[in-house]
């Protein structure tokens, strides 16, 4: 857990591999960037929308979900 929480910790004080992460992955930007938009731990359907977002082959998804589970727009 250790080692973790030190990667973390390089990976906010360095901004080549923020910005590097970012631009990569929809979901590394939301955890670096929108952070405190995020009150609660994800659940495994946000994981997979963010995997989603990043396939090229896809023009258009569409998500249902339940009342209040966390899928703004």
């Amino acid at each position: 857990m250790t080692e973790i929480i030190q990667l973390l910790e390089k990976i906010q004080n360095n901004k080549r591999i923020r910005q590097a992460l970012a631009r990569e992955s929809p979901l590394w930007f939301g955890m670096l960037y929108l952070r405190r938009h995020f009150s609660y731990p994800l659940a495994p359907f946000h994981v997979e929308m963010f995997h989603l977002i990043k396939q090229e082959e896809y023009n258009f998804i569409a998500v249902m979900a339940f009342r209040e589970s966390g899928k703004s727009t």
